[in-house]
């Protein structure tokens, strides 16, 4: 197809036409794909980031009410081989996460349309789905295939995927899944410091994401840095409702990752 063709595409799509847009999220990178160039002959933009132009077929997405989730089928082109240098590189890309984007064509950027886009929408579209790329299915000169399943999937899943615990909180203490680490990450800068008489005072450990927790041995003067074990020691939490009562005050709001009501009888 000719390039002048491929950029005739879009100009000769209805306002309300949608368009499918692709990408593949695997090891921190994002892969985006569409099959044709906007009317300037450049790549499709959408919410500031380019679609690249890449011959894709994506099969399978149609959904049966007997309860049976989708398993697609993507080729992708791969001419030149550029797809077979990356495999070896990515892993056969197993194990990605592939999205559909499916996107109107009059909330595309600007940047797309010879006369520009006033109706320019990034917050339009409908929800992107999401498909884990399962095995590659097929190599050759001319293309690859995957085939992909959707998030429900439970052929490869294992149980329990969390275990209800009614005395444990499974939060790592300090991150922002535990209820005190989360606090503290709002109201804490990276710097230690010390305060007169407090109980606790934290620090954030920027690049574990953690929050350290300390607790004062005795009445701290001004000025005294964390790091000064003659006041301060590190805090431990044995993870216990009991616990978490003793650091938000009982009778308040708990941030506890526990269940404590799992074991209360069914009411009927």
């Amino acid at each position: 197809m000719s390039s002048d063709l491929k950029s005739s595409y879009l100009a000769g799509l209805e306002q309300d036409c949608i368009l499918h847009l692709f990408e593949v999220h695997h090891k921190g990178e994002v892969f985006r794909f569409h099959n044709y160039v906007n009317e300037m002959g450049n790549a499709i933009v959408w919410r500031g980031a380019s679609y690249n132009v890449f011959p894709i077929e994506v099969d399978g997405f149609s959904r049966s009410g007997r309860g049976t989730q989708p398993v697609i089928s993507i080729t992708v082109g791969n001419a030149n081989g550029v797809l077979s240098n990356l495999l070896p590189v990515y892993g056969d890309f197993v194990g990605a996460e592939f999205r559909r984007l499916r996107v109107p064509k009059y909330c595309l950027d600007a940047v797309n349309f010879a006369q520009g886009n006033e109706d320019a929408d990034p917050a339009g579209g409908f929800p992107h789905e999401v498909f884990e790329i399962a095995q590659k299915v097929s190599e050759n000169a001319i293309s690859v295939e995957w085939s992909a399943e959707g998030p429900l999937s439970l052929e490869r899943v294992k149980l329990p995927g969390r275990i209800a615990s009614r005395t444990y909180c499974t939060a790592v203490y300090g991150s922002k899944n535990c209820g005190l680490g989360a606090l503290l990450f709002e109201h804490v800068s990276s710097e230690s410091y010390g305060a007169g008489a407090r109980v606790r005072a934290a620090e954030v450990t920027v690049n574990s994401g953690l929050v350290q927790i300390y607790v004062a041995k005795i009445n701290v003067p001004e000025g005294i840095e964390l790091n000064d074990e003659s006041y301060w020691q590190k805090d431990f939490c044995d993870k216990t409702l009991r616990a978490c009562e003793d650091r938000f005050g009982e009778g308040n709001v708990l941030r506890f990752n526990g269940f404590p009501g799992s074991n209360l009888p069914l009411s009927g």
